[in-house]
């Protein structure tokens, strides 16, 4: 049985490379209705193929030119997105992309897709941007989750553009992101949080709270990348993990106690803190962490504290940020770019202590006359 499937006239089959399967589909377009030169459009799946074969089929039924003047299809955003991502595919293999940042846009672009992605390249402006805003507020997402967004549409765009795509990220003006507030415990309220940690948690949680690492970082910690000694924790590559950036790759100054309570850890894994197989690594205190937040029963305006893992790392850096440590120094610190933003706009927190250590009084005497 033949696996071909005619679709109006769009012939849709296997594609294959010297007699082997690729595992991809292609869509034949004859080239009366490709603006008189036959087009070919390959896709993941049979159910991709067939979508741009109806939704292709539909457009010219009623009217809406697929093609542009000079004879070339015109192009969906969903077109140049599945373009873009075969790139991305490419640039994760040979090591200039990390496969979750692959998952991160692939997960945002399924939000994006169904309401943009029918539309053609040329009728890209900042409207229907703004009509997308809408509608993702509507969602009930954060003004941030859509300005991610926009940023990935302007990224897809601005990658087509470089490749002579005719395509052009219209202006669209940002959301203003809700102001960010986050308690920031004291280092004693901290302490009791740690106390009712169970064990194991309990020096996980610690090593991040103390070094500011991220909770990947901490959980692909092996022993060859400490230095007791030195008192030194190096941030850097594994066979099955990379750092998130260039920048993240370190080294971090640990303290005395830390060292200590670290070499007297069980050296059952090449990693410090082994999962429960222990060939691999830990990949997740969450629970733990949530339990002591709870028991330690941390209370702010009148409601409970609740704690992620990943507020550990803020919390060190606003306790260091506090304590005068000057801003370059604690991106270098957090594994951040030098000079970025990113550091004192979303890391950097004050608590109340904090502020009342701020106030200060001027004594001045007025002399009637």
């Amino acid at each position: 049985m033949s696996k071909s499937i005619c679709i109006n006239r769009i012939r849709i089959r296997p594609y294959q490379r010297k007699g082997s399967s690729t595992l991809r589909w292609l869509a034949d377009i004859p080239q009366d209705m490709a603006g008189g030169k036959r087009c070919r459009k390959f896709f993941d799946s049979v159910k991709e193929a067939k979508d741009f074969a109806n939704s292709y089929s539909s457009r010219l039924f009623r009217g809406l030119n697929p093609v542009n003047d000079n004879g070339t299809p015109r192009m969906t955003f969903d077109e140049l997105t599945n373009n873009w991502l075969e790139n991305q595919i490419l640039r994760v293999s040979i090591g200039k992309k990390k496969p979750s940042s692959l998952e991160t846009d692939r997960n945002r672009l399924k939000k994006v897709l169904p309401r943009i992605g029918g539309q053609y390249l040329d009728g890209f402006d900042t409207e229907l941007l703004e009509w997308y805003q809408v509608q993702r507020l509507g969602d009930n997402v954060s003004p941030d989750t859509v300005n991610s967004d926009i940023k990935l549409i302007r990224k897809v765009m601005n990658w087509g553009k470089q490749r002579k795509i005719d395509c052009a990220m219209p202006p669209i003006e940002p959301l203003q992101p809700e102001k960010r507030e986050m308690y920031i415990p004291t280092p004693k309220e901290m302490e009791r949080v740690l106390a009712n940690v169970c064990k194991k948690t309990r020096l996980v949680a610690r090593f991040i709270l103390e070094t500011g690492c991220r909770a990947g970082e901490a959980y692909n910690l092996k022993w060859d990348h400490l230095d007791l000694s030195n008192l030194e924790a190096s941030i850097r590559a594994g066979e099955s993990w990379t750092p998130k950036t260039k920048h993240s790759a370190r080294t971090i100054p640990i303290s005395h106690q830390l060292a200590d309570d670290l070499s007297r850890l069980p050296k059952v894994s090449a990693y410090v803190f082994p999962g429960r197989v222990p060939k691999k690594p830990l990949t997740s205190i969450r629970k733990g962490l949530a339990a002591g937040v709870r028991k330690a029963g941390l209370i702010h305006k009148g409601q409970p504290v609740h704690l992620c893992v990943h507020d550990l790392r803020k919390i060190n850096a606003s306790w260091r940020a506090m304590s005068g440590v000057p801003e370059r120094v604690l991106q270098d610190l957090l594994g951040h770019a030098p000079g970025t933003s990113v550091t004192n706009k979303h890391y950097v927190f004050t608590n109340e202590d904090a502020k009342r250590k701020a106030v200060f009084s001027i004594n001045a005497c007025a002399n009637d006359a």
